[in-house]
Formats: C-alpha cells, sequence, structure tokens
C-alpha cells in the first residue's frame, strides 16, 4: 500500500535531484526498504511525514553515492596495483603454477599428518629444514636409521597423497 502511495512521488524527487534514471530504481528500493525499518520509529510530533520522507530519500541517495565512491577508488587502487597484462603473462603463469603447488602440497601434508605418530612428521619437517640426519637423531633421541626410515615413510606418504590430490582437483 506504501509503494502504491508513494512511489511515484519517491522517483519524482529523485528525478529531481537529476539522479540518472538507472540509478533511480537502486535508490528508491533503498529508501522503501529503510521506511519499512524505521516506520516505527517515526513521530508525528518531531516532523511532518513528508519531512521524515524526504529526509530519508536525501540520506539514502547520498549513502548510496558514498558508497559507489569508496567503491571506485577500490577499483581505482586495485588497478593501480594489477597490471593488466597479468592475465596473459607467462610470468602469472607461473605464479599460479606455483601457488598451485604450494597448496596442493600443503593440503597434502594436513591430510598426512592425521596419518602418523609419534617423531616421524617431526623429522620430515626437520629433513625440510635442513638438518642433518645425526642432529635430529639427537634432538629427538633416535638412531639415525630411524631418522632416515621415518623420512622417507612420510616423504612417500606425502608423494602419494599429492598424486591424488592432483588427480581428483585436476580433472
Amino acid at each position: 500500500e506504501f509503494v502504491s502511495y508513494y512511489e511515484s512521488f519517491i522517483f519524482m524527487l529523485l528525478r529531481g535531484m537529476n539522479v540518472p534514471a538507472a540509478d533511480c530504481e537502486d535508490i528508491a528500493q533503498n529508501v522503501q526498504v529503510r521506511i519499512w525499518q524505521n516506520l516505527e520509529k517515526y513521530q508525528a510530533s518531531r516532523a511532518k511525514f513528508r519531512t521524515w520522507l524526504t529526509t530519508i530519500i536525501r540520506n539514502e541517495c547520498y549513502t548510496y553515492y558514498d558508497q559507489r565512491r569508496r567503491l571506485n577508488r577500490k577499483h581505482e587502487a586495485l588497478k593501480n596495483e594489477i597490471n593488466p597484462g597479468w592475465l596473459a603473462d607467462e610470468a602469472f603463469e607461473q605464479l599460479v603454477e606455483r601457488e598451485w603447488s604450494v597448496y596442493v602440497t600443503n593440503l597434502a601434508m594436513q591430510r598426512v599428518e592425521k596419518q602418523f605418530a609419534g617423531n616421524a612428521i617431526e623429522v620430515f619437517k626437520l629433513t625440510l629444514d635442513g638438518l642433518d640426519a645425526q642432529v635430529i637423531a639427537e634432538r629427538l633421541d633416535i638412531v639415525v636409521s630411524t631418522v632416515y626410515a621415518l623420512r622417507n615413510r612420510v616423504k612417500q606418504k606425502l608423494v602419494e597423497e599429492v598424486k591424488g590430490l592432483r588427480q581428483e582437483l585436476e580433472r
């Protein structure tokens, strides 16, 4: 009922404010939602309904364009940060491949970690950090041959998991 009474007035006021026709529909909907949300707060003793209504229309119009300005600034900032040529650039493809490999490997490692107990994962991570098998054995109080055995088991499982994930995710 409200819409049938006031929709044309809202559009007329927006057009009178030189709002482009393409934006009028969006702003009018925002106005109607705002009125619906705040109708019970309206106090006739403070202002005429028309005054209250036109204040909402004006404020929604400002809010709409303020949000668009902020969004445009973000888009412009993003344009300045991103080289448009990147999308077809060989460097971009290399970046995608490198990041995808890291992603799949991390995902595989998360799955593999659940399959091992004890020192196995710790041994594997320490070898990735470049520590010598003797140092790892001393640090974890195990024999060097155990370091090699645990590292190889985890590595084998990780390779299998990466292969499985690539088959699953890259179909």
